[in-house]
């Protein structure tokens, strides 16, 4: 997108780019505007998807509904935890799961089938299962010759399971059924909805009775269920009860053992006593055997053992050192006075000496002592634990059958329990078997509907209503969003970035067939006329200060209304008093000898082959005597030869010495190279574009297919433009005065 042209003259000041209403902010005035402009396709949405409504509540076969209401009873079923579930008058508590359970019992497939066998409806046609459609395509295929030898070439569907006729009406039964809970109450809902009133009533009434009688014979059922297993319990319970007793009693004689409980049992205090005083035993045994170890380590080494506690307590050591001691004393005294061999001095010595020979015999016979003692200990230790393995010995046997006798028992009180707890049983299920009720009690039957209940047909209407409304005015909302035509000057300008030149409006032909360029003569103040005239004037400003003596007509696209534009434009210069002539060169499609109702002649190709002059190609327009024509006579196979060859730009300076406007009408510039070729020997070129048809897009291309070949395009101009419309899209630029502007021109 380009905002100004870099196709504008030197000197000319940029144009301002118009804002397109399209992309101004959403308004009221704007959405009315949207929902005017597209009111043939919201009237033609709403027509269609009311009539399909109304033909839809037409057709549909009236449905009538009958209800039954069921209560359900709490207290007729088991109980159970209800932690976490609801509460019901009175503070009962019920499984939370209770009412759903119910309501799929009563949607069951066995229930269903029950009623319809009991009703016989297998066979009623609003029971009927639906074929599917690949089945029904294919026996459709099979009814004809060429498409039967495909079909039976492919693999065939698979075979379903074979079903009852009751079994295949279940899915459309169930589809019928409706069953709910009524909010805060017990009771629940059963409806059945069908063509035939009186039908709808009895299939309700029936699978309600059918339910109840269900839950009764369920009951009964499970009571003789459990009333035989619980006698063939007792009987086992009875025979196991007796081999238990006798097995016991058995025992006890074998072993001479009294019965449990009694004061004979052996004592089983005495192992631990026994116990006690063997650990003691060991302790003191290994306490002195320690001590025995300490002396001798330390005779080993040559220690000193009167630091002993055993040795330094001893009475007679304690005499023997003190007189040591006072040898000692004497010794000293004797080793002062005397020489190391007086007499006196060795008496001493050997009084000395002996003393510690005496001592040091004490001292071995403590270390016997301790000796003696660790023997006495261990003959100690090893009397009590014969003892204790005597007593263990003992203990064990007795206990081990005491043990077995009291597992026996045990057994007899278990089976005795059993035996009991069944025959408890057993009288239970025959109070229950005297005392069942059904779960659920009829409240209110159904009876037969006086009025239908489906289709509603006022909601049907007000629902195909609100969605033919959101329908059609969604499709103009899309339809809004998808155009991207051109509409305006605003939307030229921002598009394309050339000046919009003029916005011409669509001329009716009338009775009369009347071609758009006769309004330039016959009625030269129509607003077809005025639009006409201002774009030869905004070429010739747009094209200054050089003069757009040449002007090229094209677009991008057929159909946009570039000839009729260019026959105008030379028509209203030749009524002017100016001498214009316009060349056909679109050698492919020529229209322009039809519409100025001219005969066909030579034309622009016989003149560039050499074949016809000047004079002989040039056609003057009856009732016109300043606007000529050069038309096309024939189709040629390469139209891109001819028109670039020197013969062809040598005619265009031709004419410009004897003409005032040449108009030149080319082919579109998308697809062919025509115009690109022509441009180069035009002063300016118009570029024609179809108002409400011809998209950005499409426009866009067009031009920078003229762009990069280098043609001068001047500006651009919107034709065949509806001025009522133009108006309703919010453009200001023509249409919403176009009452009063045409009523002032044809004044």
């Amino acid at each position: 997108m380009r905002a100004v042209s870099p196709l504008l003259p030197a000197g000319m000041p940029p144009f301002p780019v118009m804002p397109s209403p399209s992309q101004g902010e959403v308004s009221l005035a704007g959405v009315m505007g949207a929902i005017r402009r597209r009111k043939r396709l919201i009237w033609g949405v709403l027509l269609l998807i009311n009539g399909l409504t109304a033909v839809t509540a037409l057709v549909l076969k009236p449905q009538y509904t009958a209800t039954a209401t069921v209560m359900i009873d709490p207290a007729n079923f088991q109980s159970h935890d209800a932690a976490g579930g609801g509460r019901y008058a009175g503070g009962q508590e019920i499984d939370p799961s209770l009412f759903p359970t119910q309501i799929n019992l009563l949607k069951s497939t066995p229930l269903a089938e029950s009623v319809i066998t009991t009703l016989g409806l297998a066979g009623d046609e609003e029971l009927r299962p639906s074929v599917p459609l690949l089945t029904r395509l294919r026996g459709w295929m099979l009814e004809w010759p060429v498409t039967a030898a495909i079909v039976e070439v492919l693999p065939a569907p698979a075979a379903e399971a074979p079903r009852s006729a009751a079994q295949a009406a279940v899915p459309k039964f169930l589809d019928r059924l409706g069953v709910s809970q009524q909010r805060e109450s017990r009771m629940i809902s059963v409806s059945y909805r069908s063509g035939d009133p009186a039908l709808a009533a009895t299939v309700a009434n029936t699978l309600v009775q059918q339910y109840i009688d269900g839950q009764v014979a369920s009951k009964l059922t499970s009571i003789e269920r459990a009333q035989r297993l619980a006698s063939d319990r007792l009987a086992e319970a009875q025979r196991s009860l007796q081999e238990a007793e006798i097995a016991a009693s058995a025992y006890m004689l074998a072993n001479g053992l009294p019965r449990p409980g009694s004061n004979s049992a052996p004592d089983a205090q005495q192992p631990a006593s026994l116990r006690r005083e063997l650990a003691a035993a060991q302790g003191e045994r290994a306490a002195r055997e320690g001590r025995l170890a300490q002396l001798r380590e330390m005779m080993e080494r040559g220690a000193n053992l009167l630091s002993l506690p055993e040795v330094g307590s001893s009475v007679t050591i304690q005499n023997l050192q003190q007189q040591a001691a006072a040898l000692r004393a004497q010794e000293a005294q004797a080793a002062a006075i005397y020489g190391p061999n007086h007499p006196e001095r060795l008496q001493v010595t050997a009084q000395r000496e002996s003393i510690a020979a005496r001592i040091n015999e004490e001292v071995q016979v403590i270390v016997r002592g301790i000796q003696d003692e660790v023997g006495r200990a261990r003959l100690r230790e090893q009397q009590l634990a014969q003892a204790l393995r005597q007593s263990n010995d003992l203990y064990v046997a007795s206990e081990s059958a005491s043990i077995r006798l009291n597992e026996l028992t045990r057994v007899v009180d278990t089976r005795s329990t059993a035996y009991r707890a069944i025959l408890a049983r057993l009288a239970e299920l025959e109070e229950q078997r005297d005392a069942v009720q059904p779960q659920a009690a009829v409240i209110a039957e159904a009876t037969v509907p006086q009025g239908r209940n489906s289709p509603r047909l006022l909601t049907i209407f007000l629902m195909g209503l609100g969605a033919s409304l959101l329908l059609s005015l969604s499709a103009a909302a899309l339809a809004e969003h998808l155009d991207s035509s051109l509409r305006g000057a605003g939307d030229v300008e921002r598009a394309l970035g050339v000046p919009s030149l003029a916005l011409v409006p669509r001329v009716k032909r009338g009775w009369r067939r009347e071609e758009p360029h006769h309004h330039v003569l016959a009625r030269p103040c129509s607003p077809f006329t005025e639009a006409v005239r201002a774009l030869g004037l905004g070429v010739r400003q747009a094209a200054r200060p050089k003069s757009a003596k040449v002007l090229l007509v094209t677009s991008s696209a057929p159909g946009e209304g570039k000839t009729t534009l260019a026959i105008s434009i030379a028509a209203l210069e030749a009524r002017t008093g100016r001498t214009a002539i316009l060349v056909d060169l679109d050698l492919r499609s020529s229209s322009v000898v039809e519409r100025l109702h001219l005969r066909r002649q030579a034309g622009v190709v016989e003149y560039v082959r050499g074949e016809a002059a000047l004079d002989e190609i040039v056609q003057p327009v009856a009732g016109q005597e300043r606007l000529h024509v050069i038309s096309v006579r024939e189709q040629v196979a390469d139209p891109a030869a001819i028109l670039s060859s020197p013969r062809m730009e040598e005619l265009v300076s031709v004419l410009r010495q004897q003409y005032e406007l040449i108009v030149l009408d080319v082919p579109p510039a998308l697809g062919v190279a025509d115009a690109q070729i022509v441009g180069q020997l035009a002063d300016a070129a118009l570029f024609v574009a179809r108002w409400g048809v011809t998209t950005e897009a499409t426009a866009s291309n067009g031009l920078a297919v003229l762009e990069r070949a280098g043609v001068n395009v001047v500006g651009c101009a919107l034709t065949q433009v509806d001025p009522r419309q133009q108006a309703l899209y919010g453009y200001h630029d023509t249409g919403s005065s176009s009452g009063v502007r045409a009523r002032y021109l044809l004044r």
